[in-house]
């Protein structure tokens, strides 16, 4: 099962203890995309609190898997403002009953984050930039982790005689993972299958 949320206590000690802190918004709907995220972030005035976003999402069908990164770098006090906005959040631009949980994400900080990303498969050419991580900064400009190599095209196992994009699966290249990431045809139950097996202490950035 997915991990339940730590509490303002705990949030607010994370953001005491750091100038930032990587939360994870768990029960978003499939249809959210990482801009849609980014503008109900700013929506809800985090405007500048925020300087990574990631919306871990299909290469085949561009549909999230209702989660996403978000790296706070702002006070305690506007961490916890954050927990209570979105924690529990309901009100989206399409109808869905996805209830928003926010958790602690195993990877935090901007530079964790980058360096966590930017050799991933997600950062291939061939992968539209709208499913990247982003990195915003102070004066509204976006731009991408920059890579340190070349990256191998991230190409999915054969399925009925077809190529599916295997999709970027958070929680970094373990032996597990990899083992059922060969398998998946890149469907969300193959997802959750992974995140049930290997997920077990927390979400992985």
């Amino acid at each position: 099962n997915m991990p339940t949320l730590p509490g303002n206590r705990q949030l607010a000690m994370a953001g005491a203890q750091s100038a930032e802190v990587t939360v994870a918004l768990q029960g978003l709907p499939a249809e959210y995309t990482r801009d849609m995220v980014e503008a109900l972030l700013v929506g809800h005035g985090f405007l500048g609190h925020f300087n990574f976003l990631y919306v871990p999402s299909n290469f085949a069908t561009g549909c999230s898997f209702g989660y996403a990164f978000v790296n706070l770098a702002t006070t305690a006090e506007k961490t916890v403002e954050f927990f209570r906005v979105f924690n529990g959040y309901t009100q989206w631009t399409m109808q869905s009953t996805k209830v928003c949980e926010v958790v602690l994400a195993d990877t935090n900080g901007l530079l964790a984050n980058i360096e966590r990303y930017r050799n991933s498969p997600v950062m291939h050419a061939d992968v539209p930039d709208a499913l990247k991580p982003i990195v915003l900064h102070g004066n509204g400009l976006r731009g991408l982790p920059c890579a340190n190599q070349v990256h191998k095209a991230a190409e999915g196992p054969q399925v009925a005689g077809k190529r599916l994009a295997l999709q970027s699966w958070p929680g970094g290249a373990t032996a597990a993972t990899a083992a059922i990431a060969a398998k998946c045809c890149g469907c969300h139950s193959c997802h959750n299958s992974w995140l049930s097996t290997v997920v077990r202490k927390g979400v992985r950035g």
